[in-house]
């Protein structure tokens, strides 16, 4: 990689770990699972590592845990979609909110129904670890107050926590506070079942002087004890020993809660109107892994004097010299990161910086395919008889079972998926044995990235079509006539080749249908099943 040095980054863009500690520590936790610990080192060795390729993981952030409907930016794996169609490649790590500290829409002042909903990111979690990437997730927690909860911030505080109340045990202010924390922990209960770790930041941007939980409005000591609570609560009482502990400053930090209770070390860095980085500076470390958390506001940005924006290429030529400590990067999302906007009326993206694919396919970052500590993705080809439970499956919604030659979705309330192989999938035909259902729709899914980004050969209401879902808005893209019986038994079958996609129907009495459609908004992904207020029974499901 050329050697620039960037005279106006160097005094103002993040360092990393210019003093370690003689040797190295290993995760706080003793408990930890074998794949939080693997996943440790592996970090640990890029930190360590002086590299000239394969050093830098890439990462995105993907949303907050919104209720659909609930805000204008609720998680959803589109945007990575979006850099893989453009570059042909995916990130390596995802990350999102797991508490997002606003309220969103129409949510009253208790925002856990509506403002920590997990099903679908939990879905998306496993599918990414099971492909190969890693995990990030970080928490903004919202103000609990006497009287229900109020917004992680205000520039002009209208509402303070009651401090002394929060540490009182049976206050309502603590009894609000545990109960935003039990509902994290189900979080990574229900990823640690199915083996998953997950690097944690709790508190995020703490050094914020307006956020409640800052250094500056709640003192550094109460910060400190604070995230020791939180801490111990999810390893020892819930026991959620997937968690790899990451704190945003260095150990210099005045609210830094003490090695033994982090993991890793993150900066931040964003952009400034006149070449200005303002950002963290991990300038003391105790032999951690350390990595930039936040990385927002490069390439062509709206807030930059004409000729002052900075490049994606900068960023990355002036870590590799100065920053060489750094492990992996999370960039924003929406008009922050490379991926700028969403056309409100076909719900996909239609504008990218076509500059950050060079950052994609630059050989001092690691995409996904080029990690180690991580499982190898499910290959092509596929088959699945169920004859035993699938460890690999992912389900969203319905109860579904596997086992003595089928998979089964027993009830019929609402839409429910179940995904299967890799989603890096990009050419290729599923097809599956089905039975033909008396109502509502049943689908073979493909290019499947998400439990709500997918293409689908939908069986229903006397047609075939083939539909595109994009998070969550669902657009036919072709149809034609085919009715089977109840009960009658049906194959279908979905291709891709490049941007045409064609689906067939045939049932046992039914004549074939065929259908073409042309599209290109998801690029890649895995197969899957889904019914929309229908049971479902497959036999047999396979691509190749």
């Amino acid at each position: 990689m050329k050697k620039t040095v960037l005279a106006f980054l160097c005094t103002t863009l993040l360092a990393a770990a210019a003093v370690a500690a003689e040797g190295n520590q290993k995760l706080d936790n003793k408990n930890a699972s074998p794949e939080a610990v693997k996943l440790y080192d592996y970090l640990l060795d890029l930190t360590d590592s002086r590299a000239d390729n394969g050093k830098l993981i890439v990462g995105h952030w993907l949303g907050g845990s919104f209720r659909p409907g609930k805000s204008d930016y609720p998680f959803t794996m589109g945007e990575v979609t979006e850099i893989r169609r453009h570059s042909g490649k995916w990130v390596g790590m995802i990350d999102a909110w797991i508490c997002c500290g606003e309220f969103g829409t129409n949510v009253k002042n208790d925002p856990i129904e509506d403002c920590m909903w997990y099903d679908h990111m939990i879905a998306d979690y496993k599918l990414w670890w099971l492909n190969g990437g890693i995990c990030h997730i970080d928490a903004s927690f919202y103000s609990p107050m006497k009287d229900g909860y109020w917004k992680r911030f205000e520039r002009e505080v209208t509402r303070e926590v009651d401090y002394e109340a929060l540490f009182t045990p049976g206050s309502e202010v603590n009894k609000r506070w545990w109960a935003l924390c039990d509902r994290m922990a189900d979080f990574f209960v229900a990823l640690q079942k199915d083996d998953v770790p997950v690097i944690f930041r709790p508190f995020t941007e703490a050094y914020i002087p307006v956020f409640w939980y800052s250094a500056k409005r709640m003192g550094a000591p109460r910060c400190i004890e604070l995230w020791r609570q939180v801490h111990d609560y999810f390893t020892r009482e819930r026991g959620c020993n997937n968690i790899i502990w990451d704190f945003q400053g260095d150990i210099d930090s005045p609210h830094y809660p003490g090695d033994e209770y982090v993991d890793i070390l993150t900066t931040r860095s964003e952009y400034g109107r006149n070449k200005k980085s303002f950002g963290l500076r991990v300038e003391k470390n105790s032999g951690m892994p350390v990595g930039n958390g936040e990385l927002g506001d490069y390439g062509p940005n709206p807030k930059a004097a004409p000729g002052n924006e900075h490049t994606w290429r900068e960023w990355i030529e002036h870590t590799a010299e100065h920053s060489p400590e750094m492990s992996f990067y999370i960039t924003w999302d929406r008009q922050w990161g490379p991926v700028q906007h969403k056309n409100k009326q076909t719900g996909v993206y239609d504008k990218y910086h076509d500059e950050y694919n060079e950052i994609m396919n630059d050989p001092y970052v690691l995409t996904l395919g080029q990690l180690r500590a991580t499982p190898t993705p499910p290959a092509l080809p596929y088959a699945n008889e169920f004859s035993a439970p699938d460890p690999r499956l992912i389900t969203f919604q319905g109860d579904w079972q596997t086992g003595n030659g089928r998979i089964v979705r027993k009830d019929a309330d609402g839409a429910a998926v179940a995904l299967f192989g890799g989603i890096d999938w990009s050419d290729y035909t599923a097809e599956a044995e089905l039975k033909a259902e008396p109502r509502g729709t049943i689908s073979l899914t493909g290019r499947c990235t998400s439990a709500n980004i997918f293409y689908e050969a939908r069986v229903g209401g006397g047609k075939l079509a083939i539909l595109r879902c994009f998070e969550g808005k669902f657009d036919e893209l072709a149809a034609t006539g085919f009715a089977p019986k109840k009960g009658e038994r049906i194959t279908l079958a979905l291709t891709f080749d490049g941007d045409r996609i064609t689906a067939t129907a045939r049932g046992a009495k039914t004549p074939q249908a065929r259908l073409t459609a042309t599209d290109d908004a998801i690029p890649a992904g895995c197969i899957g099943l889904r019914s929309d207020d229908a049971q479902l029974e497959c036999t047999s499901l396979r691509a190749n």
